[in-house]
């Protein structure tokens, strides 16, 4: 079997903490290609399903995959641009000091 996604890792290390996390599809089709993609990685975190692409203007996002980091008070802490490894010992480390803040 698979390893889980670094991000479904991260989701399953934090959900329990002061830690929120939202995917955002903008694929046109929707639910309808966002769901088999959740199911085949076996993906538990929420997904907010945007094929208009507002979330994208609302943060000034450039594209994907993108990853927006917002602290507590809203503020935008970091945007990640392209795929990393969430499931890092620095970034599990960074979101410890932001869940302590």
């Amino acid at each position: 079997m698979a390893e889980a996604p670094s991000l479904e890792k991260l989701y399953q290390r934090f959900k329990d903490d002061d830690f929120k996390m939202l995917a955002v599809s903008i694929d046109e089709e929707g639910e309808n290609a966002i769901i088999p993609f959740m199911n085949k990685y076996k993906l538990t975190f929420p997904v907010l399903v945007d094929p208009e692409g507002s979330i994208m203007d609302l943060y000034g996002a450039t594209g994907v995959p993108e990853s927006i980091i917002i602290r507590k008070d809203g503020i935008i802490d970091e945007k990640v641009i392209g795929a990393i490894d969430w499931f890092s010992p620095q970034v599990i480390d960074y979101i410890d000091i932001l869940i302590q803040e």
